[in-house]
């Protein structure tokens, strides 16, 4: 039972590869958000793999990612992204803005699907980070097996309506299962998710996931609206995923960490 992070924060990008771009610098916090962020999982126990501004290379992103197919279904994996998410304007995709490369965020969503890992959280504190699999080639491929999604589904009415259809949950293509929040970076100095989830934090949050994302997007609320997702396939440890204590590394004598309200809407602010 491990826990891995792959933290990428950059406050620019190579200018060499697009000296015009509006997205070459303006993410003055980005590294410190990731700095932060690793804080709070390196004091939980969790392996950190640092990677900003130039060591932020599409190949070494790709290459971490790679790796954790390698991880067993009790570990954790963490992908957290502070940086420019911008839309590609000849597919209308988004992409993630690495220092070398602009990456469409399906093509890390894809990588995210094959981690070997039970237990995935992706946070994208960027613009137009709605969804980290919304590519096409993780939607239904075919009627039966849609229809088969769906009585799989059935005790889990969470799943059911519009949401299954858009978030293109497959079970025999995704492998682990995954929370995602979208966030923006906006506020007057950058970063305003990533510092609403680090205020909430505090010392630790007695809540699960969706409890911790509502708590977050009760602060952020005026100035963006961040997204949550859940992805992956029912059974095993993805029935308690959300109502784990965020970011808990199971130990064999603490094969999970439940909380009770793990899953109800926390403040009550409209989240």
């Amino acid at each position: 039972m491990t826990g891995k992070a792959v933290l990428v924060g950059l406050t620019h990008v190579d200018p060499d590869r697009d000296p015009n771009s509006l997205y070459r610098n303006g993410c003055e916090k980005c590294v410190q958000n990731l700095q932060d962020v690793g804080k709070i999982l390196s004091d939980l126990g969790i392996n950190l793999v640092p990677l900003p501004d130039e060591a932020a290379h599409w190949t070494v992103v790709r290459s971490h990612l790679e790796d954790a197919s390698q991880l067993g279904p009790d570990d954790i994996f963490i992908f957290y992204f502070a940086g420019h998410g911008i839309i590609d304007g000849s597919n209308q995709t988004t992409d993630l803005a690495l220092f070398d490369y602009n990456v469409p965020i399906q093509t890390v969503g894809r990588l995210l699907a094959d981690v070997g890992a039970g237990r995935v959280i992706s946070i994208l504190d960027c613009c137009n980070s709605d969804d980290i699999l919304s590519d096409s080639s993780l939607r239904w491929r075919s009627a039966s097996a849609l229809f088969e999604a769906v009585r799989r589904t059935s005790d889990h009415p969470r799943l059911l309506g519009p949401e299954l259809f858009q978030a293109g949950v497959i079970p025999d293509t995704i492998r682990p299962q995954i929370i995602h929040y979208g966030a923006a970076r906006y506020s007057t100095d950058g970063g305003a998710f990533t510092d609403a989830l680090l205020a909430t934090w505090k010392e630790g949050f007695r809540g699960g996931y969706r409890k911790f994302f509502c708590a977050i997007f009760c602060v952020v609320r005026k100035l963006q609206l961040p997204v949550y997702r859940l992805h992956g396939p029912q059974g095993g440890v993805g029935d308690t995923f959300e109502a784990q204590v965020p970011f808990t590394v199971l130990t064999p004598d603490k094969p999970t960490m439940i909380v009770s309200d793990g899953i109800d809407n926390g403040k009550g602010c409209g989240c």
